[in-house]
């Protein structure tokens, strides 16, 4: 009897994750996330200090990602989804990309947030330390070596962009993510 409960558990979250995932690419992951033109889109900015800020697309960030990186095959949320499951506001945000593994099995998620104003940071950060928290409880019980690829993850700040990578390589996806906002 144990032993069903436990399949039972692991096949509802796999079609709850599963679901999730068919709503966001149904959905088409248009959002207000940063446009798909793949044109390097880079602004030197001065901010609040006289000094200049680097200002880069997320997307071309996630981009670079993909091409340096391996990851499994992934799937964009929107503003529906990231306002829905996790209350993230998207006025808040200039432009995002949440992705997340198409196979539910798999904790894998690279999620890159520009905040429109230094003052959405703080919120967007405790938003992706709820992201994480929650997929921590999805695997923990589940699949333990997802888990602890969860555990192992941490919501870094560089300015206005607030990122989290949950992967077996987030070190090198990482690596990418802060090169680019240098």
């Amino acid at each position: 009897m144990r032993k069903f409960m436990k399949y039972r558990k692991t096949a509802v979250l796999t079609a709850i994750l599963l679901g999730i995932s068919l709503f966001a690419a149904g959905c088409g992951g248009e959002g207000g996330k940063a446009d798909d033109s793949g044109a390097a889109n880079t602004v030197e900015t001065e901010n609040s200090d006289g000094e200049s800020a680097k200002e880069v697309s997320v997307q071309d960030i996630y981009k670079s990602v993909g091409e340096s990186t391996e990851l499994p095959s992934m799937v964009e949320g929107d503003d529906d989804f990231i306002s829905n499951y996790y209350g993230i506001d998207p006025a808040n945000l200039d432009s995002y990309v949440f992705a997340s593994a198409e196979d539910a099995t798999l904790a894998t998620s690279v999620i890159i947030m520009k905040a429109k104003s230094e003052d959405a940071v703080a919120a967007l950060e405790a938003s992706l330390n709820t992201v994480k928290d929650q997929k921590a409880a999805e695997m923990q019980g589940y699949i333990p070596e997802q888990y602890d690829i969860v555990a192992d993850s941490a919501v870094k700040t560089e300015g206005l962009y607030v990122y989290l990578v949950i992967a077996e390589n987030a070190g090198d996806i990482e690596a990418v993510i802060s090169a680019a906002l240098q």
